[in-house]
């Protein structure tokens, strides 16, 4: 069972050692989060002492179905007992977007798009660290009129965050659709410095055609057994962004998830995040052609995809498998 290898790879993690002191100061830390968790008004008091018991925050509780066994899931409080264990002394790589793109760019690079500079304030710096230019501003804007567009996103961010498509919509730079001057865009930049400024990925038609203004995703799961070394994929879901996500469509800024099946590559539940001021749980999304139907709804809706998604996941998940 999918599930039964994934609490042995992260227990194996776990058993490395997790203190007294922090165990309970993790403890002390998951009763406030649940305590202060402004979704909890959605439960009802017996939902709420459930997700207290089970070890879910009420977020996660509204989003996942709790006709299913509760063990089935990693908890909120698991995942935070586990954290320090998880990817141990790799943790800066994997939250560095300009170091993991050196470390996987020379077996990987025909997969990445194409770093075009790191701004850091008023210069330019290639990946390895060579200056390109002390001027970003004339640098900045000579690169989106050559590219057209061009995706700038901070090396510290995740989450979507700081993320800016610049583009030259005959000879006017644009920031997320809005227009502004080079000077100005190196100075957003510069807020959140350093910046990867990188090649714009063209997603498929069919993706492009549900929702344009963002690069709809496949985000997968990967584990690999520290005991057997194998790599396997638990869980695989298709992000697709929204008017309140764009122009990413992460989850945390009001993107849409859609549970993707391993076995038929058909989208399965899709949903919004639960929104405390207009939605209550979260809402039904049902994919039709390029159109999503949405109705308010505590519950995901089945989906459906074209049957050519299948064959894609499948040469994405023997891709992984291999590595």
């Amino acid at each position: 069972m999918v599930t039964d290898r994934v609490y042995a790879t992260l227990q194996a993690g776990y058993r490395i050692g997790c203190t007294s002191i922090e165990r309970i100061r993790k403890e002390v830390m998951f009763l406030n989060n649940h305590r202060n968790d402004d979704r909890a008004t959605y439960l009802s008091t017996i939902e709420r002492l459930r997700s207290l018991r089970s070890g879910f925050l009420p977020t996660s509780a509204i989003l996942y179905d709790w006709e299913l066994d509760p063990d089935t899931y990693l908890s909120d409080r698991e995942k935070e007992l586990l954290r320090p264990y998880i990817n141990t002394g790799y943790e800066k790589v994997t939250r560095n977007k300009l170091l993991f793109q050196q470390l996987v760019a020379p077996r990987f690079e025909d997969q990445l798009p194409t770093v075009y500079g790191v701004v850091t304030s008023d210069r330019v710096l290639s990946t390895d660290g060579s200056v390109i230019t002390e001027s970003a501003a004339i640098w900045l804007e000579t690169t989106v009129r050559e590219n057209n567009v061009v995706v700038c996103k901070p090396a510290h961010s995740s989450g979507g965050t700081g993320v800016v498509i610049f583009r030259s919509n005959s000879g006017t730079l644009t920031a997320n659709g809005d227009t502004t001057g080079a000077s100005e865009a190196v100075q957003l930049l510069s807020e959140r410095a350093p910046y990867l400024v990188t090649e714009y990925v063209e997603q498929h038609s069919y993706s492009e055609s549900i929702y344009s203004d963002a690069v709809n995703t496949l985000r997968i799961l990967v584990y690999r057994n520290p005991r057997t070394c194998e790599t396997f994929i638990p869980q695989a879901i298709h992000r697709f962004g929204t008017d309140a996500s764009a122009p990413v469509d992460n989850w945390d800024k009001g993107g849409l998830s859609a549970q993707i099946d391993l076995e038929t590559g058909e989208l399965g539940k899709a949903a919004l995040p639960p929104n405390s001021d207009t939605v209550t749980g979260h809402q039904h999304i049902q994919i039709q052609g390029p159109k999503l139907k949405v109705s308010k709804s505590r519950c995901g809706m089945t989906c459906w995809t074209p049957q050519w998604r299948c064959q894609i996941l499948y040469h994405i998940t023997t891709f992984l498998r291999g590595i």
